[in-house]
């Protein structure tokens, strides 16, 4: 007969490091500069598809074939690398 497996558990303490000020406001504009980023490229994407819904996949894949739709502003999006590849830090 076999013994249910033991489950360990560890917990790991670290010290308080102490943070610059100006360490502290450089990660703060490092991260509002993100923020933008991605909020600008919400904001895009919002400008090019808009807010259609189609009634099913079979519907916005039909649209996608149709010049002026949403859709087809959509699938024209260039594609992106990866995420964040236009951010400058």
């Amino acid at each position: 007969m076999c013994a249910a497996p033991t489950m360990y558990t560890t917990t790991t303490t670290l010290a308080p490091v102490g943070v610059r000020a100006q360490d502290r406001a450089a990660a703060a504009g490092i991260l509002t500069v993100c923020v933008q980023h991605y909020r600008d490229e919400l904001y895009q994407g919002q400008a090019i598809i808009g807010h259609t819904q189609y009634a099913d996949a079979s519907a916005g894949l039909v649209a996608m074939d149709e010049p002026n739709s949403a859709a087809a502003g959509f699938r024209d999006l260039p594609p992106v690398p990866e995420p964040g590849a236009g951010l400058e830090l």
